[in-house]
């Protein structure tokens, strides 16, 4: 298994143009090919809204390229916020039946027509680049419009994911298990 470490990045990862929420990065990971963060990004104007996950990549934490769209938003409706990205080495999603490097980013959809923020997957098998949306979204909905920011460990022991999600209006944390990320 490896460990997947989440961590805000500093001044050394910065957009080449428009909106980047640096503050809320969503996600670390080190992969074969090397590091991975992915990020909050608008790339078509200079403030938060038409949210989307950006991507930088870097071989030795220091400097970084950004890279195209990892997941893109579903104008006009939707946005996608902040949340995780993990390595499924074991299959666990069923996504990957012929790899062990597969990554499932976890991130908050937020529906702006509904006012719903629910918790959504889409998956990548090219170690994080690009990612497909996972057909059965949302994989967690509880009729909340401040229900986000999911972060997502293995929990080895329990052999289940366990995700932290926040409910921010009531100031609390929820915690789920599932042994595949999907239910």
């Amino acid at each position: 298994m490896q460990r997947i470490y989440l961590i805000r990045i500093g001044d050394t990862c910065q957009p080449s143009t428009k909106f980047f929420e640096r503050l809320s990065s969503s996600g670390f990971a080190l992969v074969s090919r090397g590091h991975l963060t992915y990020s909050q990004d608008n790339p078509t104007a200079l403030h938060a809204g038409n949210q989307h996950w950006g991507h930088a990549t870097s071989r030795d934490l220091y400097e970084w390229e950004n890279q195209p769209i990892a997941i893109f938003a579903d104008p006009p409706e939707g946005q996608v916020f902040s949340g995780s990205a993990v390595i499924d080495v074991n299959n666990t999603s069923g996504f990957f039946p012929n790899q062990a490097n597969g990554v499932v980013a976890i991130y908050t959809l937020n529906n702006i027509t509904s006012t719903e923020q629910t918790q959504d997957l889409a998956y990548s098998h090219d170690g994080g680049y690009t990612f497909t949306k996972y057909s059965g979204n949302p994989v967690l909905s509880v009729n909340s419009s401040q229900f986000r920011d999911p972060k997502v460990i293995w929990h080895a022991e329990m052999q289940n994911w366990v995700m932290v999600v926040a409910f921010s209006q009531e100031s609390v944390i929820g915690i789920y298990t599932s042994p595949n990320l999907r239910e």
